[in-house]
């Protein structure tokens, strides 16, 4: 995440929005879908420059975490931390 001036408003402020989606999508998808939003971690992109340290993941590591996660799934409504738990927020 970024960690300075305003792109940390807007960062921490869309997430907090998906997150709220994800729940909210959920309720009202109930019995019908499942509905998840899934964190792998710390990801090499353009958000961070590419950055690869601290156990950056490529794009590829991540897409494989977050498949495995989202078909594994049977709760609705969770944010999906790295290490496939619920990730408070």
């Amino acid at each position: 995440a970024p960690r300075s001036g305003l792109h940390v408003v807007a960062y921490n402020t869309s997430k907090a929005a998906a997150n709220s989606y994800t729940i909210a999508l959920a309720h009202e998808l109930k019995g019908k879908a499942i509905v998840n939003a899934v964190t792998p971690g710390r990801t090499t992109t353009k958000l961070n420059n590419y950055a690869t340290g601290h156990g950056a993941k490529t794009p590829e590591e991540a897409a494989v975490l977050i498949s495995k996660w989202v078909l594994e799934e049977e709760k609705s409504g969770l944010f999906i931390g790295p290490d496939g738990n619920e990730f408070p927020w």
